[in-house]
């Protein structure tokens, strides 16, 4: 399949169910938690390209130093940890800080595939693989089981949780974020949270400095974004 870069239907169409969420309200649609279910062949080729996608990731340290999620050898304590360096050097020079967490919701139910295209594109080199990652949003399709039998739609944008190449897309694509330009600023992220941290002598300049531009993060094609200031 690899060879001929496409990918048969039957094994990339998927099934949808949906698992409430403890402690929302039943009656809202954000309260359930939507689970991709994908047949074990598809679940097998989906994690091969993975692998290999990561290996060469790796390998040519493709991705921005401060992205902390979904990556072998990351964690919140790494993140956790250049966070405190930064204050901490702020501190011993008497500097103020400032952090704007901007929690993206619902980040991977509102990528788009020619936003992934384009970032895959810009990553690696024309192949097998990269030809074979992008059928797989070509021609994507979901069903979800009704009283009158499975209702089956042709998916246009966002990846599905419960896919291994969900957080791989994620991760190429918000990397644009953290290579943006960020005058006079730390940009830290762990999966769908981004955190611009700001030190500067002056309280008013701190505040200047840690101002976000929307236009940022429209460019990876996000639309919904919830900020929430510390």
């Amino acid at each position: 399949m690899p060879r001929s870069e496409k990918i048969p239907n039957a094994i990339q169409n998927r099934t949808y169910s949906s698992l409430p969420q403890k402690g929302k309200e039943k009656n809202s649609i954000t309260s359930y938690r939507p689970i991709s279910l994908l047949p074990i062949l598809g679940k097998f080729l989906e994690k091969l390209l993975f692998q290999r996608v990561n290996f060469t990731r790796n390998k040519q340290n493709v991705l921005h130093l401060h992205q902390f999620g979904f990556r072998e050898g990351k964690s919140t304590n790494h993140a956790l940890r250049k966070f405190l360096d930064v204050i901490e050097d702020a501190k011993e020079r008497e500097h103020y800080v400032m952090v704007i967490s901007l929690d993206i919701q619902g980040a991977f139910d509102n990528l788009k595939y020619e936003i992934i295209r384009k970032e895959l594109r810009k990553l690696f080199t024309k192949s097998n693989i990269s030809e074979t990652l992008e059928d797989i949003l070509s021609n994507r399709k979901v069903a979800i089981q009704s009283s009158d039998g499975p209702a089956v739609w042709k998916q246009k944008q966002g990846c599905p949780q419960g896919s291994c190449t969900s957080p791989l897309f994620w991760n190429i694509v918000a990397d644009e974020i953290l290579k943006t330009d960020w005058p006079k600023k730390f940009i830290y992220m762990y999966s769908p949270t981004i955190a611009p941290l700001s030190s500067v002598g002056e309280l008013s300049e701190n505040w200047n400095s840690t101002q976000v531009s929307p236009s940022k993060l429209l460019r990876i094609g996000l639309t919904k974004i919830n900020l929430i200031f510390q």
